[in-house]
């Protein structure tokens, strides 16, 4: 009359393979892959808030925004990204989530011609949608992303 309760090892091994087969077909559905490149994009459209909330507050100041001839990569050792950290408009300047991997990923600053200082662009890539192109010319050929763009309120 001695019962014991229990699972035996046979049991326990094939729940713990079916549970490895389900986990497998999720990640399979899932795609990983997509997922992290949307994490990235909003990474990006977080950190290009911050930096334009930093842009205004220097502009709150000076009454003109930074002016660069010329695309600008946003690397947080750029003239830029100086000239933000200096004037505590930012504590630290965001680079593009991709930048440690790839240095052509990095966020681009123009403000020149006429408007130079009134009003400024940002561009940023998009790895989600590679075939988006709001940004006009690509600052991203040949990286299979996207781009988009913003501009100061007006």
């Amino acid at each position: 009359m001695n019962k014991k309760n229990g699972f035996t090892l046979i049991e326990i091994l094939i729940v713990v393979m079916i549970i490895g087969v389900l986990s497998g077909v999720m990640l399979r559905v899932m795609n990983i892959s997509d997922i992290n490149k949307k994490a990235r994009d909003s990474q990006r459209v977080a950190d290009i808030r911050r930096i334009q909330t930093a842009l205004e507050l220097s502009y709150v100041d000076t009454r003109v925004y930074p002016t660069a001839p010329t695309l600008l990569s946003i690397t947080s050792t750029d003239t830029l990204s100086t000239f933000l950290e200096s004037g505590s408009y930012i504590s630290d300047v965001p680079v593009d989530p991709m930048r440690a991997t790839n240095t052509t990923y990095a966020y681009r600053y123009v403000s020149s011609g006429p408007t130079a200082g009134k009003i400024y662009s940002i561009y940023y890539a998009i790895e989600s949608e590679p075939t988006t192109n709001r940004c006009g010319v690509n600052p991203y050929s040949g990286l299979s992303v996207g781009c988009d763009l913003v501009r100061n309120p007006l």
